[in-house]
Order: structure tokens, then sequence, then C-alpha cells
């Protein structure tokens, strides 16, 4: 609890001393150190981060970490000003000038010389983890985007490094972000690759990449973020993926986690009772699904920051029109944040939306969004008349296959 202040104090129970990361889940991120039986007392003003201070012990660990992220996130401000232009600089001009950011992290490294030597080889490693991060998974997927030219061939020996990288270091993975972001990159490349290769299904080849590993850590979050995401409604190889996942997933939180995800996934199996909602309608008042009984509902979960949410926008609008007299409703439900509610009403107009629009009382986590095992949007669901799920995971309306469905439906 804050006192009058606006200060804190806490004990904390540490599984390792390390990096850890401060943040507020909103706009604030920041990397500390922490050790077991040390005070750090952290001096912080959101509106001031420049001005902030640590006192006790590790102040020189934390100060190069707050001087580090200055020098991170004025990469990201140079992206965000260069826009397109960053990544499509040729290779050799683009390597060297990531290899010159991770000189400049290496200098704040002999810039204090009085850090842990353990903390100071990790740093080493994550700063060559940042370069790496930039070299061999943003440029690349970048630059052939942004040109076009998917098939590009990079320069002999340029993705080297990154081919070469270890995807078994479990401390890493505990301590440094861009090493997270690596690893699940080169495993899903890998296992992609291996699908190919073998003719076997993805999330077999997934498993197949992560079994020489020895770090259980990583085994068992890359199954479940990789192959976990695969567990969706209508996917015929559900029980499949299920029982991959429980036979060689270890951690027992994570395989409670991904055990409700697939019940949730079950119950809301074609057929059967679909959850329901209720939430406020932008033209007033309130709507239900059990407004809508009697109709078929095609439901789009969308939200005003979601690209591809925005991109399908012209094609329902299509479809809208020509089965706007037919047993059909559309029904649109918004996820946004509670802060984004007049922006949600903006742009409802300046797009001039039809359907149902519908406002979610929870964002992400409103039930009818858990019940449905949502984690991305945009997600369509087609339900009948009598309330039943035809499909949880319904055709984009962009997509061909919707009309089909439509028509063997004869609605």
């Amino acid at each position: 609890m804050l006192s009058s202040e606006g200060s804190f104090r806490d004990t904390i129970s540490l599984p390792y001393s390390g990096k850890y990361f401060l943040t507020d889940d909103k706009t604030f991120s920041s990397a500390i150190y922490l050790e077991q039986d040390k005070v750090l007392n952290i001096h912080l003003d959101l509106d001031h981060l420049k001005s902030t201070k640590f006192t006790g012990d590790l102040v020189t660990e934390n100060k190069y970490l707050a001087l580090k992220d200055s020098v991170i996130t004025n990469l990201k401000q140079q992206l965000k000003k260069q826009k397109d232009s960053f990544y499509l600089q040729k290779p050799t001009v683009f390597k060297a000038k990531i290899a010159d950011f991770k000189t400049d992290l290496d200098n704040l490294i002999l810039k204090h010389p009085n850090m842990k030597p353990q903390f100071v080889q990790e740093e080493k490693r994550d700063n060559h983890y940042h370069y790496l991060d930039y070299v061999y998974r943003l440029y690349p997927a970048s630059y052939k985007y942004l040109t076009k030219q998917p098939d590009f061939k990079f320069p002999e020996g340029f993705l080297d490094e990154g081919n070469a990288l270890d995807i078994d270091n479990g401390e890493d993975f505990k301590r440094s972000i861009p090493y997270w972001y690596l690893i699940h990159n080169k495993i899903q490349i890998d296992a992609y690759k291996k699908a190919s290769e073998d003719s076997i299904p993805y999330h077999k080849a997934v498993l197949a990449v992560l079994n020489p590993l020895t770090s259980n850590n990583i085994k068992d979050y890359q199954l479940k973020s990789i192959v976990g995401h695969k567990l969706k409604p209508g996917n015929a190889n559900n029980e499949d993926i299920y029982k991959l996942l429980m036979s060689n997933i270890s951690n027992k939180k994570v395989r409670e986690e991904i055990t409700n995800a697939y019940d949730r996934i079950k119950a809301v199996a074609k057929g059967n009772d679909s959850p329901t909602f209720d939430y406020e309608n932008f033209k007033g008042g309130r709507t239900s699904l059990e407004n809508l009984r009697g109709k078929y509902v095609y439901i789009d979960v969308w939200a005003t920051w979601c690209a591809p949410c925005i991109k399908e926008i012209p094609s329902l609008k299509k479809i809208e029109k020509k089965y706007e007299s037919r047993n059909i409703k559309f029904v649109s439900i918004s996820v946004d944040q509670k802060q984004s509610y007049d922006k949600w009403k903006a742009m409802i107009q300046e797009k001039e939306l039809g359907g149902i629009q519908l406002f979610s009382d929870n964002a992400m986590q409103s039930t009818f969004i858990t019940k449905y095992n949502i984690k991305g949007i945009p997600r369509f669901i087609l339900i009948d008349p009598a309330g039943k799920i035809v499909d949880a995971n319904a055709p984009r309306p962009s997509h061909p296959e919707l009309i089909e469905l439509f028509n063997t439906l004869k609605i």
C-alpha cells in the first residue's frame, strides 16, 4: 500500500538473483537487478524517468541498467521516426548500424567497472542477443516484406550468427527478453521446415525440435505458446495436440492452464449452447444474445487498435449489405479497454459501421470472450437461431468460405 508520500516498501521472495522487470502493465517497463538478502531503494517518478535514483545495495548495476534502457529506447524512437526506411537499408549497412548499437551497449559496461562479474557476463550475452534480434529476426522478415521479395537471398554468412544460436540456455531464457524472442522465432522456423521436409503435422514438428533440449523451462513455455495456440475450436487435431502437450510438459501450472483452455474449447464445440452476452449497444440500451433468438448471429470480435480487424471492415460491410434482408444478424463486439470507449464510438461513426455494435464489459477478460477461449482478434463466430454454436471459429468476411458456409445453411 502506498504511503501519503507515494512510497511503499516490500520484501520479495526471489527464485534467483538476477535481472527482473519493473512495470505498471501499461506504458512503463524497466529492468532492475535484485539479489537475495539485499536491499534496493528506488526513487521513481513516471513523469520524470531521468530523475530515477537508486540507493542501498546494487546501485551500480541498476544505474547501468537505467542507462541501457535509455539507449534501447533511443533506438526504438529512431525506428518510429524512420518507419520503413530503417529496414530498407542494404544488409551490410543495416548490420553495421546494429553493430554500432551493440558497441554502445558494451561501452556502458566498461563505464561501470565495479559490477558483479556474473552480472557483467550475463549483460554481455544480453547485448549480443539484442544485436541478433535485429539482424537475424526483425530485419530479414521486414526487408523481404517491404521490398516484396519473399525469396530474397541475403549475403553469404549474413545469417550465420543467428543460425548458430543456442536455443537451450534456460538461464538466459529467464533473464533476457531478446533471447526469448530469438529462440521463439528460431524454433518456429525450424519446426515449419521440419514439418515440410518430413510431411508431419506442425505440432509434432515443434516437439521434434524441442526434444533434444535439456532446459525444461524453455520446452514447457515453447510447447505452450507455439503448440498451445493451435488449440482452437474446429481444429480436428485438438485432442492429439492436447495429449502431446500433457505428455511433454513438466510444469504443473502450465499443464493446468492448457487443460482449462482445452476444456473451454470442448465447451464451444459445434452444436453446443453458445455462451451468452449482454452488452451496451452503440445505439442505446443493451443487447443480449437472447434478444437475437430466431435468427443466425454472425459475431465479429474486434478492437479499435487491431489493424487486422480494421482491414476486415470493408468486407464485413459488403456481407452485411448482401444479407440485410436474410435471416441473420451481424454483431460486432468491441474488446477495447474502458479508456478507449470514446474512441470506439468515434470509429463507428467515422467508418459508418453497420450491424449491431456492442461494447464488452471487461475487454478481453469479458466472460463471453474467455468462454470462447479467444486469445487473439479478429475472431468470428456463427450461432444458429436456437442459440447453438455453428462455428466457434468461423471464416472471416474477406474469405470466400464464409459465403459457402451461409449457402450450405441456406441463409
